[in-house]
């Protein structure tokens, strides 16, 4: 009698847990769900803030439906980022987004389109009032694509609370997706620091694997300082094979418990921060993805329920300490990893330091060198920082500017300006670039008062450089008779690359004479245009005018037959 009691009176408070919480969410695609990355997942500048969902064989046009009621409170279309994009506020206060969809459902495609047509602006972002989208749960509210930055055919799929300000995890509101698999742990380094955790040296151990676990070569690790920092490289195995991050860590020394990271909530304005968490000098230079197991100074970052002296190690020479450390997915399978370590008084002293100046954490830094003026505001750098500085020149005389190493990362914006050459013919030719693996990435920049000045949150390698080539048009996919359905397809090429946040290339097109929206795919720099809506019985003309952000402007024209 009293077990049914106790029953009955779970069952009445689970409504009212639901509605305190929210409602459990209806999956967003009707087959079963397979992921590609997860919540919290561990990228440079972020930590992704939501899933990402794969469609079924990889296709387009799967359809995507309402998780819950609500209304359509947001349209976004733009050529980066999130591409089109759907925004549904619910009752309970929660949002959730649809983002790298290939088109909306009718009405919601046929509204944005006016004001796309109405504005002569292929990039929207519409907030909408309640009263005009209203949707069911489990409504079609679009079809999944590749636009924006998708990697393939996909949907990213959050959950957003605290009036869309918050990421929170879907599969803690109702989702769910078979995981099985432990992860694996892929590398682990160990940072011997100096007293403003900056590190003397590091080293690799090889990792073995022993039954359920990891080990490393001979056990005992021997560490030339008295304070050493733990990155670790750890990654989630998916059943179809693919790989996405791990969803905590902890370490554990002698038994007690010095760290553990796990990202419960999200909050986009603080994305930036994750650089303090990811081992960023590791990803610069061999695109592998660390977590940085031990806090800088300017890591603000709420996702560490656990943390003893910052997550140092503090070692002695007498005795080796006990190291485990546990990654463990979302469904709770989980890996040890198990060492020993110790200071080792033979270790040879490191390399003195050599740089230019000493940045104390939390001071802004401002310098002017001959032809070069750079200012470092304070909280772009996430410790103490010697920071070196170089004036070198090309074998033209022109000079280049190294600005530090791009393995440390700037929370916020760097202020530079370069000095114009004395005579310059058109100042408005010349654009800041950053050199990277070869190659040259334009920054833009403005001329004013005989200094061209930019911002960016890259250090390294910086100069001044002429552009004066138009963007590159190239048909791929141009039938001379159209037929409904065919897109037209340009690939647009700059001779300068973009550094992120900066759009170096535009373009406007035209059918017989009206413009015409284009959709944009930047990981492949290809202009795709369908015409569908505003072909013309006969001949029709359609042009293509693209140029760069120093004005380089190219034409192409194309006849066709409908």
């Amino acid at each position: 009698m009293r077990g049914s009691l106790l029953i009955a009176l779970i069952l009445m408070a689970l409504p009212k847990a639901f509605a305190a919480k929210g409602s459990p969410l209806r999956p967003p695609l009707r087959t079963p769900l397979r992921l590609a990355h997860d919540f919290g997942e561990l990228r440079p500048h972020r930590f992704l803030p939501g899933i990402v969902l794969r469609t079924g064989g990889g296709r387009y046009g799967e359809p995507v439906s309402a998780a819950a009621e609500g209304y359509v409170s947001r349209i976004v279309m733009r050529h980066d980022g999130y591409g089109n994009a759907l925004y549904l506020r619910h009752p309970d206060g929660r949002t959730t987004v649809y983002a790298h969809l290939d088109r909306f459902r009718p009405d919601l495609a046929a509204y944005a389109e006016r004001i796309r047509q109405a504005r002569e602006e292929e990039e929207i972002d519409l907030v909408l009032d309640a009263s005009l989208f209203p949707v069911k749960a489990g409504q079609r509210i679009g079809w999944t694509g590749r636009s924006g930055d998708a990697e393939g055919p996909s949907l990213h799929f959050e959950l957003r609370e605290k009036g869309g300000l918050v990421a929170s995890d879907p599969f803690a509101a109702g989702l769910r997706c078979a995981d099985q698999a432990a992860p694996e742990i892929t590398g682990l380094r160990i940072y011997a620091l100096d007293d403003k955790l900056l590190p003397l040296f590091e080293i690799d151990p090889v990792l073995r694997r022993r039954g359920a676990g990891y080990r490393v070569k001979g056990d005992t690790l021997l560490i030339g300082s008295w304070r050493a920092g733990i990155s670790i490289g750890a990654q989630d195995l998916l059943p179809d094979g693919g790989r996405t991050g791990v969803r905590s860590i902890e370490i554990v020394a002698d038994g007690e418990k010095v760290y553990r990271f796990e990202p419960g909530a999200i909050d986009p304005a603080m994305a930036r921060f994750a650089d303090a968490h990811l081992d960023y000098g590791e990803w610069v230079r061999s695109g592998r993805v660390f977590h940085r197991c031990f806090l800088l100074p300017g890591n603000p970052l709420p996702h560490y329920p656990t943390i003893r002296k910052a997550g140092l190690l503090t070692l002695g020479s007498e005795r080796s300490r006990e190291v485990r450390v546990t990654v463990a997915d979302r469904a709770g399978n989980k890996r040890t990893l198990r060492f020993w370590v110790r200071r080792d008084p033979q270790a040879p002293e490191p390399e003195p330091r050599t740089f230019q100046y000493r940045i104390p954490f939390g001071e802004a830094f401002s310098r002017e060198e001959p032809g070069i003026r750079w200012t470092i505001p304070n909280g772009a750098l996430y410790q103490t920082t010697f920071f070196r500085f170089a004036r070198l020149e090309d074998t033209d005389g022109t000079p280049r500017f190294q600005l530090h190493e791009p393995g440390t990362p700037l929370q916020r914006f760097m202020e530079v300006a370069l000095q114009l050459p004395p005579g310059s013919a058109d100042p408005g030719k010349l654009c800041a670039v950053y050199g990277a693996e070869g190659r040259w990435y334009t920054c833009g920049g403005q001329a004013v008062r005989g200094w061209l000045g930019f911002r960016t949150r890259r250090l390294g390698e910086y100069r001044l450089m002429a552009d004066t080539t138009a963007p590159e048009i190239a048909a791929l996919v141009a039938p001379k008779r159209y037929r409904k359905g065919t897109r037209f397809r340009l690939q647009l090429a700059d001779d300068l690359l973009p550094t992120p946040r900066v759009r170096n290339l535009a373009w406007r097109v035209e059918l017989n004479g009206c413009w015409l929206p284009g959709s944009w795919s930047p990981r492949e720099g290809v202009l795709s245009i369908d015409p569908a809506a505003f072909v013309l019985p006969g001949e029709n003309r359609l042009s293509v005018e693209a140029w760069d952000d120093r004005g380089n402007r190219r034409s192409w024209e194309h006849r066709f037959r409908y």
